[in-house]
């Protein structure tokens, strides 16, 4: 894959509890998807957080909102852990929203661990 200038990305990182506010578990993804960006191309990726925050239970995921006004700002590329880090309901109205968003936007998705 060439990028070029218009080429951007976003990690999404999210974890469903987080009992000690450490934020280890964020901390590991985000390292993990920093790597993967940088094995795409992508040296600055923007990083959207949801700590502590399921994505079962429909509650406001605020680094989730963010990252789909990104993504019909132009974000070009969404990288996660794991593709559940993302959604839990493919149905959800959430999802539904990304996934319009991304392809009507041409984003693509990759994931770290597992697959799409």
């Amino acid at each position: 894959m060439v990028l070029t200038q218009t080429t951007r990305a976003a990690v999404y990182l999210r974890i469903s509890q987080d009992r000690t506010g450490l934020q280890a578990g964020i901390q590991r993804q985000q390292e993990d998807c920093a790597a993967h960006a940088a094995k795409l191309g992508f040296t600055d990726p923007q990083v959207f957080i949801d700590n502590d925050v399921s994505a079962f239970d429909g509650g406001r995921r605020n680094g989730y909102d963010a990252l789909v006004a990104q993504v019909r700002a132009g974000v070009t590329h969404i990288i996660v852990w794991h593709v559940d880090r993302l959604y839990r309901q493919p149905a959800s109205s959430k999802t539904s929203s990304t996934w319009s968003s991304s392809t009507r936007c041409g984003s693509r998705l990759s994931v770290v661990a597992g697959s799409i």
